[in-house]
């Protein structure tokens, strides 16, 4: 920026409120579908795709197998028929305990105090993990709803702003002045309308 460009005023927003559950759990949804939506390769794609295929074919057999042992060996086809159940139910309840476990840590450090500035320079954050920052032309993309605002950031960081935390302060006004300003940033220069 040269000395005779106007300086965008910072904005300033102070959580109020530890982050509950419930806003938890909708940041934890939100954010998987942002970084899914994101870094969902072409190899991943098919490698997941393959795994359902597979898994399929699995669960085939599986029903193939109990139906022919059913007459011929019946204790052998509840012994399969149970594996197979207790497989799935703990195989998914592990994956669901685990990401809810590892994410609930990541949105439980979201505390009171917090505080999230919107300057010249891009946004700034001070949180219980320390200081942080980011330039606007760095962010990839914002989600400015009714309930929260998130900034995806470069190698899968975000900046997440619950705003029922913040009581008291213009929320929308500091997310629509966010998104205006990346916009800007975005627009290429010379461009502009």
């Amino acid at each position: 920026m040269t000395t005779g460009e106007r300086q965008e005023p910072a904005l300033e927003i102070v959580q109020t409120r530890d982050v509950c559950a419930a806003d938890r759990r909708d940041l934890t949804y939100l954010w998987e579908k942002l970084v899914s939506r994101k870094s969902a390769g072409r190899l991943y794609t098919i490698f997941f795709t393959l795994y359902l295929a597979f898994a399929a074919f699995l669960v085939m057999s599986i029903v193939t197998a109990v139906g022919a042992l059913r007459d011929v060996a019946p204790v052998l086809a509840v012994q399969l028929t149970v594996a197979s159940l207790g497989f799935a139910v703990f195989l998914v309840g592990t994956q669901w305990i685990g990401k809810r476990l590892a994410w609930d840590r990541y949105f439980t450090w979201l505390k009171a105090g917090d505080r999230y500035a919107l300057d010249g320079d891009g946004l700034r954050w001070s949180t219980a993990r320390g200081l942080h920052s980011c330039r606007l032309d760095k962010v990839e993309t914002i989600i400015n709803d009714q309930r929260c605002l998130v900034a995806l950031m470069p190698h899968n960081g975000g900046l997440f702003v619950v705003k029922a935390a913040f009581e008291g302060q213009d929320v929308e006004a500091f997310g629509a002045e966010l998104v205006r300003r990346w916009q800007a940033q975005r627009t290429p220069s010379g461009a502009a309308a």
